[in-house]
């Protein structure tokens, strides 16, 4: 299994939406289908839409950071 980051491109503030996750998943097309359905109210299709979200691999190694901080105030 391998970490993923599954995030929306988000072009405008929206509410009652799920913007990123990080999931376990063994490939980024599985990463997307369990995002699909934890999805919110922006629907389950965006995440398998490449203009709308991204989905990269989180590596073991590098330097410590922040993976995911996902805040909306409203």
């Amino acid at each position: 299994m391998r970490l993923w980051i599954v995030k929306r491109i988000i072009d405008r503030p929206v509410y009652d939406v799920c913007d990123g996750h990080v999931i376990r998943a063994p490939d980024a097309s599985e990463a997307r289908m369990m995002a699909s359905r934890a999805s919110c109210d922006e629907g389950s299709d965006v995440w398998f839409d490449h203009n709308k979200t991204s989905c990269a691999e989180i590596l073991q190694s590098g330097p410590a950071e922040i993976i995911l901080t996902d805040f909306q105030a409203g």
